[in-house]
């Protein structure tokens, strides 16, 4: 079982179980805010009703959100003709984008910096 699958069955244990302490100690949520974000309308949902510009920075080794459902939106998208959606997706890069690129000489990671050039840009 790949790290993000085990963490995500863990994750669906504790909410059956009704486990705060696990939720609080891996996900530094509470169970309670970690149920209201389950219930509330998909990503998917709300992104697709939208109009404007979306940019989407992913990294592909991210525990927390699998790079398959971006991916998926992406053809989604794509599928509706809709035109509004920039994904971003990055090799070596997790949840945060990873702040530095690991060099030791304090430069940005490859994320990061399209982060910015985005914003600057847009």
């Amino acid at each position: 079982m790949a790290g993000g699958d085990k963490l995500l069955q863990d994750c669906y244990n504790a909410m059956e179980h009704g486990n705060n302490e696990w939720f609080i100690e891996n996900m530094g949520v509470t169970l309670e805010w970690y149920v209201t974000v389950y219930n509330t309308e998909k990503n998917e949902e709300l992104l697709l009703a939208l109009d404007l510009p979306i940019y989407i920075f992913h990294g592909v080794s991210d525990n927390f959100c699998d790079v398959n459902g971006i991916l998926e939106l992406k053809n989604t998208f794509a599928e509706l003709g809709k035109n509004n959606l920039i994904v971003n997706v990055f090799e070596h890069h997790g949840h945060g984008l990873e702040m530095m690129d690991g060099s030791g000489d304090g430069n940005l990671s490859e994320g990061r910096r399209s982060l910015i050039e985005a914003i600057i840009n847009f």
